[in-house]
């Protein structure tokens, strides 16, 4: 949240909460926390977690970020001004660049991501893994890395 910088004045768009733990610390802070999550299931609870820790300024949408449009954005209570997300391989590239696309009022966020996406995203012209994502992500936006969260903070599963 403090790379994000999130402020008492800020309507943050969050996508991918999962269960919410993260959504409830940013409500603490944020005037107003829109958490878009996928997964039926989990969109389906997190609402109950909200109510449990009477965080009456979290709206839920469960939805794809990707099926969003312009209209359906514009609808939101407030304007977006941070995001906040936790994206899988195979569409952090595509849900970045549309949020980025659908709201220009966003000025900060934090984005997770794999290493190897997080490093192309932020690519500079001439380098070797400069390419269309870099240039389009830097058309919307100033992308930096912020930092690396270790592979054992998602612990081992057994197969």
């Amino acid at each position: 949240m403090r790379a994000a910088d999130v402020t008492q004045n800020d309507c943050v768009l969050e996508i991918g909460p999962g269960l919410g733990s993260l959504t409830l610390a940013i409500a603490q802070i944020a005037k107003h926390v829109v958490a878009v999550e996928i997964d039926s299931r989990l969109a389906s609870l997190l609402p109950k977690t909200v109510a449990r820790h009477q965080a009456e300024n979290v709206q839920v949408i469960a939805r794809d970020a990707m099926e969003f449009n312009e209209i359906e954005f514009n609808e939101l209570p407030l304007p977006a001004t941070k995001l906040v997300a936790n994206l899988p391989y195979n569409v952090s590239v595509p849900v970045l660049l549309r949020v980025l696309e659908l709201f220009p009022t966003i000025t900060s966020g934090v984005v997770m991501v794999q290493t190897e996406v997080a490093e192309r995203l932020a690519a500079k012209p001439g380098t070797k893994i400069y390419g269309a994502p870099s240039a389009k992500a830097a058309w919307w936006a100033d992308v930096s890395l912020a930092g690396t969260v270790s592979r054992s903070v998602f612990g081992q599963f057994p197969t």
